[in-house]
């Protein structure tokens, strides 16, 4: 058997930037930070799976995002390896008996394994536990500028939606650590939460929804010209399920995007600067605006919605670098394993294209809405996946496009990644740009 080198947690800490010291990309102190979204990932959970070399603790499951936990969403479908709770992933295969869940509180820090195998080409799978592996997408803007998170008790339970089986990807050999308790799996379910009226309430906790069903994603009906002037450049913080019943903001409090893309052009006219490329160009910002419009008259995905989750990610910047750990996150929208780009270099080593060609900013905002290919994170898979048809959907889908997954409690601001994400982009469509971030979460 080949040794495991056990990397320094302190080097990884060095390695990739964590500061708490900024919201986005948006307001001048906000400009100095590394990119946005799912690179915000606290690394005392890890991540796992695909080219890394890492692995889960004993007791935990690399879900198929890449990310290591205990519950449902880690140890079910498309578990690569660690303690899976039998069953079949995404080969068809069942995990081996012994490979079951621990049962850990929601919101404790899950302890990570971080393992490198000197010869990866050379080490086999034991053949007891075959693996498959999906990995998880990471965006631009890493730190969100938030004080340090806290979590009390658990949010109600919240079934979350079915996830498809991921496609099967080559997986460099790793040795799956044993599981540590038994516990039965928990099965996953979708569910309609029931339409309610919009309160002036900021922040709950979520209830339970009742009524299971699930409701196939279809193009938003209502337009995306209504909202107008929304609540304005505040922030307020929402946490729970994202519904209108614990005080997330009805779709009738969005800015329209006339209003929503005037408001972020300052933004974007100086959000390329701290990655030493070009700002963005007036032709290039025409075009990124007619490019967010095609898409979603072609997707069905609300024209808003794309502009907060690509203000969320990169802050316009049509230059923003790629972010690689597991797997390629390129472009405006940080497109999960995504070949559109006008900065193929790292934020430390910019490759800056200027000036972007239209068709390379059509094609990022079409990746990052659509998919790169069938199957991938989008904005169009985590609205499906939001399973659910009311506004909560899209509060939903920012967190699922954020992490991967909603926590089992149905709270958004819990999980792994940027806890903050779902809350930020409900602001964003009301308004929100260079405000203070209010948000406690990260």
């Amino acid at each position: 058997m080949h040794a495991i080198a056990i990397l320094s947690l302190a080097v990884l800490a060095t390695a990739v930037p964590h500061r708490h010291s900024h919201q986005h990309l948006h307001a001048k102190k906000n400009l100095e930070v590394a990119l946005a979204g799912r690179d915000n990932i606290d690394w005392n959970l890890g991540t796992c799976g695909g080219s890394t070399g890492f692995t889960c603790g004993t007791g935990f499951c690399c879900s198929k995002w890449g990310y290591c936990g205990t519950d449902s969403d880690y140890c079910g479908a498309g578990c690569q390896f660690g303690a899976c709770n039998g069953e079949k992933g995404d080969k068809g295969e069942a995990a081996p008996a012994n490979n079951t869940a621990t049962t850990i509180s929601l919101g404790k820090v899950f302890p990570v394994a971080y393992t490198l195998s000197p010869a990866m080409s050379s080490i086999a799978w034991p053949a007891e536990a075959p693996a498959t592996t999906l990995t998880a997408k990471v965006s631009a803007v890493a730190d969100k500028g938030h004080s340090s998170q806290t979590y009390g008790a658990a949010p109600p339970a919240y079934s979350s939606p079915v996830e498809s089986p991921a496609s099967s990807v080559a997986t460099p050999a790793y040795t799956a650590p044993s599981s540590s308790s038994e516990a039965a799996p928990v099965a996953i379910s979708s569910t309609t939460p029931p339409v309610y009226s919009a309160t002036t309430t900021k922040s709950h906790s979520a209830p339970a929804p009742t009524s299971p069903s699930v409701p196939a994603y279809s193009s938003p009906s209502s337009s995306s010209s209504g909202g107008d002037a929304g609540l304005g450049n505040v922030y307020s913080m929402y946490t729970g399920n994202g519904e209108q019943s614990v005080g997330w903001p009805a779709e009738s409090l969005w800015m329209s995007f006339d209003d929503a893309w005037k408001g972020n052009l300052d933004i974007m006219a100086k959000s390329c600067t701290q990655w030493g490329v070009d700002n963005n160009s007036d032709q290039e910002n025409a075009d990124l605006k007619s490019a967010i419009q095609s898409v979603a008259q072609s997707s069905g995905v609300d024209e808003r919605f794309i502009l907060a989750i690509v203000m969320q990610e990169s802050n316009g910047c049509v230059r923003a670098p790629t972010t690689s750990y597991s797997v390629s996150n390129p472009g405006l929208m940080q497109s999960f394993e995504g070949t559109a780009t006008c900065n193929p270099g790292s934020s430390t080593a910019p490759q800056g294209q200027t000036p972007c060609p239209s068709s390379s900013i059509t094609n990022m905002i079409e990746q990052g809405t659509n998919g790169s290919k069938a199957g991938d994170m989008s904005l169009v898979y985590a609205l499906q996946q939001a399973g659910c048809d009311d506004i909560s959907k899209y509060y939903k889908a920012a967190r699922i496009y954020n992490s991967g997954s909603i926590a089992s409690g149905g709270d958004l601001g819990s999980g792994v990644a940027t806890h903050c994400y779902a809350s930020d982009v409900a602001n964003r469509l009301t308004g929100w740009t260079t405000a203070t971030c209010g948000c406690n979460l990260d």
